[in-house]
């Protein structure tokens, strides 16, 4: 009987171990890097959509002020995630919709770290695109 409480105590020992290996704390809102006022809105939205292709973001839905995309790994995305870039004339910024997969808690703002990774490449990405435009 005691062989088993010690088992398990072990596995969730282990399977606690693991999950908060691969989560980190994140904003759910990331402000895109400062760039220079006033900002070309026709170079931003395409620096945001050519962004998206370079890392496989899919464009869900866009405006004339923001893009919905999604990105999924794994078979059938059984890791997935949902941003809302909004743009203006003074900058982007990248939020955080929805995940599956993620271990995200929006509460205590932890997150699987990849998600911060892919999130951190899109922003520097934009950065680079928009400047190269010039």
């Amino acid at each position: 009987m005691k062989k088993r409480n010690v088992e398990a105590f072990i596995m969730t020992i282990a399977v606690i171990s693991l999950v908060s290996c691969t989560t980190v704390s994140f904003q759910p809102v990331v402000e895109g890097r400062g760039m220079e006022k006033p900002v070309d809105l026709d170079k931003l939205r395409n620096a945001i959509r050519i962004a998206f292709g370079i890392y496989n973001w899919r464009v869900v839905s866009a405006t004339n002020s923001e893009f919905v995309a999604e990105f999924g790994k794994g078979s059938n995305d059984k890791v997935q995630a949902t941003i809302k870039v909004d743009y203006s004339d003074a900058g982007y910024k990248i939020e955080y919709v929805d995940s599956q997969g993620l271990n995200a808690d929006l509460e205590h703002k932890t997150i699987h770290r990849n998600y911060v990774r892919w999130v951190n490449n899109l922003d520097k990405q934009i950065y680079l695109n928009y400047y190269r435009q010039l």
